[in-house]
């Protein structure tokens, strides 16, 4: 496996860089920051991509922004290579991410597609993958890495594939002990055991706590009992306050009420005055309104009545006409006397008529006929006595007819307001009322009584209502030394109402500091149920990482005789590839110092030499003296992973803290490399 050549077209600080390389030996001498590091890091990318995708702190491991064109141009390159008989031109580009990264590889003579090799063409070229190629042929600055890998393992014994999956069974298992380990502090028993030991630590108190909280919950009933205690208190002084109060609210000052009471007083006196002009029970309004309407037709008629009263005049003039008076008098007497004869006889010539016709003969009829023609004679006389003495009725009649009149209906309506004034008196003495002579006028007056009567009442009863609902007494039962008492009363009221009121608020305040006490109980208590909640999950937790522990325990006891048998098979396999690798070390080692010194390889294929009777880490050898072993070693390893077609060497400084007499021998050994290896020898020394 060789490199032709290559091109950068943008890698790092690099930008267009191209070169040619040959067989054996290829150096790059330049001054530090031209960018050597860089192409060595190049040909590990074009071979196996970049790493570091993932997001990491260090800037360092993470190529794809460490490598990133700082003119922000291409990013990638090309590198001709060959395998064999056959070569390659691989060009390759990177983007922001693996996802966007390009790869083309193509046979240099056809300049066709080659599907030789895929994207994984590093482990496809030289069967390891990058870490097993930076820990073999790629030397690194100051790198110097001895553990083993699996691809490692399976390279050096060639077809037995199967030994780096037993060492990766091994890695495995020993991930998983260390995981369970009851002695590391990252190990799952450790913690486990860590976990139960502060279960138990923090479950040390949990009857204390239990106790608490018992005590707490005797105490909040108890403080809650006096709160209650407190209420009822609090509502049987409410009451008596309430009462109180309304005692004081309805007493007002005392000589307001007093006044009041001087003024329902008069009001009451003045209604009892009004009362004495009714001896009896008190007229309805119907009663009375019937009274005044028959006193008034009364005092009417009694207008009525003087309108039709003589004057003196009048009276004069009917006084002298008396003899007139007289002589009408006998006029209508000889008028009756007069009919009286006339019809007297009649009756006698009808008589004598009916007689001599029943009685008579014809030869009687003279004297008859005689004796009615006197009778008719008579009769007319009579008759014209009577027209003569009617005409002298009608005569006198006429002379002061209207005065007559007027004095009948005089008498007529004097007669019936008699009558009816001497009703009203009767019925008013029986109620109890006397009357003066003018009952008319009496009359009015008595309206004028039932009217101050029912102004009186209704005064009365105003006050008193007001009175009443002002102080919530009965006013018959106060008097001015009542209210003087019940002032006094007022006063004590007051003094009650103040004690009360002081008690009330001795009573909020304990309430108010028995209910902050009971929140503060109760908050506690609510922590301990809390916390003892809490106790019993870690119970139960504790009794499940017990179960737990017990089990890991066991496999972790599993697992470490596992290891401890693969180790053992392990050892006994490496014991094939350590002769081998110790003769191409001693080889190389004798090529660099020139000095013969006894090294021990073990299983884990770890370095020691003996100094002093005793086998000593290489940590205690100087770095530059350390450098030389572990390239040699390196070296060892590719003779005897790679037997057939040897890899290139990438060197990158790798004897950076070496002396002069040991560069002088390093570049020796280059040349004998030069002769198996493509060596690319990148430094700043010459």
């Amino acid at each position: 496996m060789k490199i032709l050549s290559c091109t950068v077209h943008g890698f790092g600080k690099l930008r267009e860089y191209r070169t040619a390389f040959g067989e054996g030996e290829n150096e790059l001498i330049r001054e530090n920051g031209f960018g050597k590091s860089t192409l060595a890091a190049f040909f590990c990318a074009m071979f196996y991509g970049l790493s570091g995708d993932k997001a990491r702190k260090d800037y360092a491991s993470q190529e794809r922004r460490r490598y990133k064109p700082w003119d922000g141009g291409i990013f990638g390159g090309e590198i001709c290579f060959s395998v064999g008989d056959k070569k390659y031109r691989l060009n390759r580009s990177f983007g922001e991410k693996a996802a966007q990264d390009t790869f083309d590889l193509r046979e240099m003579l056809s300049n066709l597609p080659s599907s030789d090799y895929t994207e994984n063409i590093g482990l496809e070229m030289f069967g390891m993958d990058r870490t097993s190629f930076r820990n073999t042929v790629f030397f690194g600055q100051e790198e110097h890495v001895e553990e083993m890998t699996d691809d490692m393992y399976r390279l050096l014994g060639n077809d037995e594939a199967s030994d780096g999956g037993k060492l990766q069974a091994s890695e495995i298992l020993k991930t998983e002990i260390n995981g369970l380990s009851p002695k590391r502090a990252t190990g799952k028993v450790c913690q486990l055991r860590e976990r139960m030991q502060e279960i138990m630590a923090e479950r040390k108190n949990e009857a204390e706590l239990r106790s608490e909280r018992d005590d707490k919950q005797e105490t909040i009933g108890k403080k809650r009992k006096r709160v209650d205690e407190i209420d009822a208190q609090k509502a049987e002084g409410n009451e008596q306050l309430n009462a109180l109060l309304a005692l004081v609210r309805n007493a007002g000052e005392g000589s307001v009420r007093m006044e009041r009471l001087k003024r329902l007083r008069e009001k009451e006196d003045a209604y009892d005055d009004a009362l004495d002009a009714f001896p009896g029970e008190v007229f309805t309004e119907t009663e009375m309104d019937a009274y005044s309407k028959e006193g008034g037709r009364l005092l009417y008629a009694k207008e009525e009545l003087s309108k039709l009263t003589l004057s003196e005049e009048e009276e004069r003039l009917i006084s002298s006409d008396s003899e007139r008076k007289h002589a009408l008098a006998k006029a209508k007497q000889i008028k009756y006397m007069l009919l009286g004869i006339g019809g007297f006889f009649g009756i006698l010539l009808c008589g004598l008529a009916w007689t001599f016709n029943y009685w008579f003969t014809s030869e009687h009829w003279i004297p008859f006929m005689l004796g009615c023609v006197a009778i008719i004679l008579l009769l007319v006389v009579i008759n014209i006595g009577i027209k003569k003495n009617k005409k002298r009725i009608i005569e006198l009649s006429n002379d002061n007819g209207s005065l007559f009149d007027k004095k009948a209906k005089y008498e007529e309506l004097k007669d019936r307001v008699n009558r009816s004034e001497q009703d009203l008196r009767k019925r008013l003495t029986e109620r109890g009322i006397v009357l003066n002579e003018d009952t008319c006028a009496d009359i009015q007056n008595l309206q004028l009584l039932w009217n101050r009567v029912t102004r009186s009442k209704a005064e009365m009863e105003k006050e008193l209502n007001a009175y009443t609902n002002a102080y919530q007494v009965d006013p018959s039962q106060e008097t001015e030394q009542s209210i003087l008492e019940y002032m006094k009363s007022v006063e004590e009221a007051n003094r009650k109402i103040s004690d009360l009121q002081e008690r009330m608020s001795s009573l909020d305040d304990e309430k108010s500091a028995l209910s902050k006490e009971i929140s503060d109980l109760e908050i506690g208590v609510r922590n301990l149920n809390q916390r003892l909640e809490e106790l019993d999950g870690l119970r139960e937790e504790g009794l499940r990482l017990e179960t737990e522990c017990e089990e890991l325990t066991k496999r972790y006891h599993l697992l470490v005789k596992t290891q401890e048998l693969i180790e053992r098979a392990a050892h006994e396999r490496m014991l094939r590839y350590t002769k081998p690798i110790m003769e191409h070390f001693q080889k190389y080692y004798l090529a660099i110092t020139e000095n013969t010194r006894e090294f021990h390889m073990d299983a884990n294929a770890k370095l020691t030499v003996v100094e002093q009777g005793k086998q000593r880490e290489l940590a205690t050898q100087s770095s530059g003296y350390r450098d030389l072993i572990l390239f040699a070693k390196r070296l060892a390893f590719a003779d005897t992973m790679f037997p057939a077609e040897k890899p290139f060497l990438i060197l990158d400084d790798p004897f950076v803290n070496l002396d002069e007499k040991h560069m002088e021998a390093a570049k020796k050994l280059l040349s004998v490399l030069s002769e198996q290896y493509q060596v690319f020898y990148f430094s700043a020394r010459s």
